[in-house]
This record gives C-alpha cells, sequence and structure tokens, in this order.
C-alpha cells in the first residue's frame, strides 16, 4: 500500500520507486523523521542548533555576496541585499544537496570533503555571532565524522534528517517574516523590481529555498541504494 501510494505520488514528477531498495528507503524515512521533530523544534536543543545552523547559513550567503556586490564601483547597495538574501535562503538547500551527493562518492573524496567542511566550519568564526559560529562549527564535525566514519545509509539517515530541519527550519523563517536580515531583503527586491509585494517575494524566496531540499530528495528517490564505500 505505501509503495502504490509512493508511486503516486512520485511518478508525476518522473521518480520511479520500482528500483526503491528498502533499505534505502528506511534510511531515508527515519531522516525525514527526525528532521522534522529537530525542525518544529519538539526537542528544544535540536529546535535551537537547527534554528542557529539555518540562521548562520543565512547570514553567510547575504555577507559574502553583500560584500562582493559592495566592492564593485556604483554598485547600488540594495542590490548586494536583494542577490545575498536570495544566495542565503537558497544556500541550505544547496548544501544539503551537494552533501548528499558526495555523500555517495568514494571514501578518499569524502575525506577531502571533510576537511574542507571543517575549514568552513572554522571560518565562521570571522563574520558570523559567536553561537551561530559554535553551531556551524558543531555541525561540521559531525558531517566531517560521518564522511569519514560512516559509509552508505548510515551516512545518508543524518543528511536527510539535517535536509529536513533546515528545510523547515527556513519555511517558519520566511512565512512569520521576523526576520530582519530577510525583511531586509524582501524590500530591496520589491524597490529593485518596483513590484513591492511583501507576501510575493517572502514566498518567492521559500520556493528558492526549498529547491534544493526538493533536488536532494528526488536524488536519494533515484538512487536509494547505499553508494560507493570504497
Amino acid at each position: 500500500m505505501s509503495i502504490g501510494l509512493g508511486t503516486i505520488l512520485c511518478e508525476p514528477l518522473g521518480v520511479s520507486l520500482s528500483a526503491t531498495n528498502g533499505a534505502g528507503m528506511f534510511f531515508i524515512l527515519i531522516g525525514l523523521a527526525v528532521g522534522t521533530v529537530a525542525g518544529l523544534g519538539v526537542v528544544p536543543w535540536l529546535g535551537h542548533l537547527t534554528a542557529d545552523v539555518q540562521a548562520s547559513t543565512l547570514a553567510m550567503g547575504v555577507r559574502v555576496l553583500g560584500d562582493l556586490i559592495g566592492h564593485i564601483d556604483g554598485a547600488d547597495p540594495k542590490l548586494g541585499r536583494a542577490l545575498g538574501v536570495v544566495l542565503g535562503v537558497a544556500l541550505p538547500g544547496l548544501v544539503c544537496l551537494a552533501l548528499i551527493v558526495l555523500a555517495k562518492t568514494g571514501l578518499s573524496v569524502r575525506r577531502v570533503v571533510g576537511v574542507l567542511i571543517i575549514a568552513l566550519g572554522i571560518a565562521g568564526f570571522f563574520f558570523l555571532p559567536a553561537g551561530e559560529a559554535v553551531a556551524g562549527l558543531v555541525v561540521s564535525l559531525v558531517i566531517t565524522a560521518l564522511f569519514w566514519l560512516g559509509s552508505g545509509l548510515l551516512i545518508i539517515a543524518p543528511l536527510v534528517a539535517l535536509a529536513t530541519a533546515l528545510a523547515i527550519s527556513s519555511a517558519r523563517v520566511l512565512l512569520k517574516g521576523t526576520n530582519h536580515t530577510v525583511a531586509r531583503g524582501v524590500r530591496a527586491l520589491g524597490t529593485i523590481s518596483g513590484f513591492n509585494a511583501v507576501e510575493f517575494w517572502r514566498i518567492a524566496l521559500l520556493v528558492v529555498a526549498w529547491s534544493g531540499f526538493v533536488g536532494a530528495l528526488l536524488y536519494l528517490f533515484h538512487h536509494p541504494g547505499s553508494g560507493d564505500k570504497v
């Protein structure tokens, strides 16, 4: 029955579950369940950690792109804020998609990526608030440990949980509209485009934010197996 429902839901998207590995689906569902609990804040400390990671990735995207555009002579600061918030909301999903794809590569590749992830986590201390930087470093260390010590499905479940938690956290932040960084970016998008519909831009940013998460989920449905363990 569950396979039939999954097929009905996924076939319109071009996803076939006929070749889905049972163990792969089990780990994916476990990750979705844990991520939902974390994203909704059912467990307070997990909810706070998820919110800090989401805030740090948002701030990182806004800061990096905003600074780059700010160094261009004659560039409108509003352009930096607008494009920065687009990158900031997209970054968590894109990172999760990349990590899930990389989790299925060889061990040597995962080890190199793990070192880069730790370096990124440390770099956060140079331009993020202390709490968000610490949360980012903790998550980077956990991901690196998974990449170095885990294999196949043991990596996938935590990454699915991370992606799900960040997707839900992103939706909560964007729909509430209380985040000052997002609010400034939305105003900048409205000013630059001449279309000052706040709700429209918040929904548009939500679509951008979820594109990476949906891509990661579709990738897993297409490649549910454990992947290369070497």
